[in-house]
């Protein structure tokens, strides 16, 4: 299974008995040394996606400031934007209480010259 004669001997010296180890004893070893390189790497992966996580939620805090902020200057000039109507609603009001005054004005006026022309008669 193994063509690495190198790793066959390497493993035989380790065994320091004459006899040789198995296929299956090497198959083992292979993946016993798998297992816990898989292990490592599982924990630098971990270690990534915390600090990928760390890295994306600061992201988010800042961006939510931004928004925030955003909102705030929004609100202002809601508020700004309510004032000027009220203002102007008063505005309106006021023209429109005087047009009132000056049509009954007007009114008065013509009424009294038509009475004033049915008295001269």
């Amino acid at each position: 299974m193994f063509n690495d004669d190198v790793f066959d001997k390497w493993l035989d010296k380790l065994n320091g008995d004459d006899e040789a180890l198995s296929v299956e004893d090497k198959m083992i070893l292979t993946l016993k040394a798998q297992t816990n390189h898989f292990y490592h790497l599982d924990i630098e992966l971990k270690q990534d996606i915390e600090s990928f996580r760390q890295e994306q939620n600061k992201k988010w805090d800042e961006q939510n400031e931004k928004w925030d902020e955003s909102n705030r200057k929004w609100d202002e000039s809601n508020k700004k934007f309510d004032a000027m109507q009220i203002e102007l609603n008063k505005m309106y009001q006021a023209i429109n209480n005087q047009t009132w005054k000056m049509i009954g004005a007007v009114g008065f006026i013509v009424l009294l010259g038509r009475l004033i022309e049915n008295f001269g008669k």
